[in-house]
């Protein structure tokens, strides 16, 4: 006997709490459906899966959600601690090549028998008196000066490469800016030139560890004289 199945008739058991389906079908040449059918006859009832309740899919949804959340946090301190080390280091290289230009001058300070070689005004500038070159280190009258103003206001640290000693002292030509994330410093003159630097990446937003950090340098410059 031929039979064409035609779909499926669900039952629904309160005793066992599950969804059964069962196939209605067709006999080949006959216009007529049979309640339930299977090639040989029988009559068993095929078990679908176990049906879902509402609580079970609240409780589904709320974990899914705590997963998604808890990713979602994770990958964001993850780009915050990211995006603050690598600001960090942009920070860092900047207010290291400072102190290296500074200490590249400080070395060819020339000061012996000719007064003092740097003059310091506090917190705010240094300056370096340097033999010519070629060296000449019986000979003061060629010697030149330069300078490294620190202005919090601006955020800028500034080389002068031909300072002016006269008067309140002045550049001659134009400043060349090192970096434009000062935050704050500190020079001290005793016994050596103490010269502490603190920059931020962005000196116009207020301080943030995470989006905007700051960073502390400091160097000891050994001269043989200054004045102040």
């Amino acid at each position: 006997m031929d039979y064409r199945i035609l779909g499926f008739l669900s039952k629904y058991s309160q005793k066992t709490k599950r969804l059964y389906f069962f196939p209605t079908c067709r006999q080949s040449g006959r216009n007529r459906k049979n309640a339930s059918c299977l090639p040989d006859g029988s009559q068993e009832f095929f078990r679908f899966i176990k049906s879902v309740t509402l609580i079970e899919l609240i409780i589904t949804m709320t974990l899914f959600s705590v997963i998604i959340i808890a990713a979602g946090s994770f990958e964001i301190t993850a780009n915050r601690l990211f995006l603050s080390s690598e600001r960090k280091a942009a920070v860092l290289n900047e207010m290291t090549y400072v102190l290296e230009h500074i200490n590249k001058s400080s070395l060819r300070v020339h000061s012996m028998g000719g007064g003092s070689g740097v003059q310091v005004t506090p917190n705010t500038r240094i300056a370096f008196r340097l033999d010519n070159n070629p060296p000449t280190p019986l000979v003061f009258t060629d010697d030149i000066w330069v300078a490294y103003q620190f202005d919090t206001a601006t955020s800028n640290i500034s080389y002068c490469p031909n300072w002016n000693t006269a008067g309140a002292g002045s550049c001659t030509g134009a400043w060349e800016v090192l970096t434009s994330r000062l935050n704050s410093v500190t020079i001290a003159t005793t016994p050596y030139v103490s010269l502490q630097l603190t920059g931020v990446y962005n000196p116009a937003i207020a301080n943030d560890s995470s989006i905007n950090p700051n960073v502390t340098v400091q160097t000891t410059i050994y001269c043989p004289g200054y004045s102040s």
